[in-house]
């Protein structure tokens, strides 16, 4: 997919934020060449998938399962579905045209523990993408944009930047720690990202 056949078809697109974002999804892989989940991971839920199921506010199960609080009945603990995951390196939430995104990234703090923190969380309408980093021990970043194809490639640079620190990660659901040359590269793709959308 060309990255003009992507922005014509997705420009057009009205409908309800469940009927397309995993096709949304699909075609973002195909405009950066990469496998889509079902390719990536045929079991459907181990690395890369749509649809990934979560305990919400995991962390805080956590603290209560340490008798540091109350404990909460397994019966009462919120659960919930992320609509796109990569294990260690994104999440991935959608909402409909024009709708909420904070509500989005609201819903992925809620998520992140049960999806082992991952370094990029993302939220997208359809036609605004928004980026943060979520690195342990660094400021956050934020990167935002209307511009599809800019903003789809720059967050491709990003995964590619935390895709190598997946081997040396550890598995206790804590934000993964940043290399300084990760983090100062993240950085600067924001700073270059920002710097076109100004001049557009």
């Amino acid at each position: 997919m060309t990255p003009a056949e992507f922005k014509k078809k997705w420009a057009r697109y009205s409908g309800k934020e469940t009927a397309a974002y995993q096709e949304h999804f699909n075609d973002v892989c195909a405009l950066l060449g990469q496998p889509t989940p079902a390719t990536a991971d045929p079991t459907g839920s181990e690395s890369f998938c749509f649809q990934k199921r979560v305990v919400k506010d995991a962390e805080l199960f956590a603290l209560e399962e340490s008798d540091r609080v109350r404990e909460e009945p397994e019966a009462e603990r919120e659960r919930g579905f992320a609509d796109v995951w990569k294990k260690r390196c994104f999440a991935w939430e959608y909402k409909g045209k024009k709708k909420n995104l904070d509500a989005a990234y609201q819903q992925l703090l809620r998520y992140r523990e049960s999806l082992l923190n991952p370094p990029l969380l993302v939220v997208c309408d359809f036609d605004r993408y928004i980026v943060r980093t979520n690195f342990n021990g660094t400021v956050q970043e934020t990167m935002s944009s209307q511009t599809q194809t800019l903003m789809i490639r720059s967050f491709y640079g990003y995964y590619a930047l935390s895709s190598r620190t997946r081997n040396s990660s550890s598995h206790n659901a804590r934000p993964m720690k940043s290399p300084k040359n990760l983090h100062s590269r993240s950085v600067k793709l924001l700073a270059h990202c920002s710097s076109v959308n100004r001049s557009s």
